[in-house]
């Protein structure tokens, strides 16, 4: 009966270790390609965005902008971000064929303003009409 509660634990403790890391306690969400919101704190509504060097979510790492995002959008040439604080911040990630953290980060534009940020959002993504998504920083 021992040995059994012994092997039952054995069996159980790597289900409790996975539980520990903070991919299963936090929400993540991919956007598109490599690139994941991540909440910062489970009760807060503030999210990062990280680059995945592994290509399989679990190597975010350090998030590519350390402010945070409180409304997110993307298409296939960038993802649009607006940041929490005193005045409005925005930023504009350009979809490129980056590899690793360092490259991502490099191809990040910001913060700019309001006025900044629709122009240069205009000149990279033409008229099309890409918005700001709320349902990419809601938890569920």
């Amino acid at each position: 009966m021992k040995a059994i509660k012994i092997l039952a634990c054995l069996f159980l403790l790597p289900l409790l270790l996975t539980s520990c890391f903070w991919g299963d306690e936090y929400d993540t969400h991919q956007l598109t390609g490599r690139y994941y919101l991540s909440r910062i704190e489970p009760s807060l509504d503030e999210w990062e965005l990280y680059f995945d060097e592994e290509t399989n979510g679990r190597g975010l790492g350090e998030a590519i902008i350390k402010h945070p995002i409180v409304e997110a959008g993307f298409n296939e040439k960038c993802i649009i971000l607006r940041v929490a604080g005193m005045s409005p911040q925005f930023y504009i990630a350009l979809m490129t064929n980056a590899v690793n953290q360092v490259e991502a980060r490099a191809n990040v534009r910001g913060p700019m303003t309001k006025h900044e940020f629709q122009n240069f959002k205009r000149e990279i993504d033409g008229d099309t009409l890409l918005q700001f998504n709320p349902s990419l920083i809601k938890s569920g």
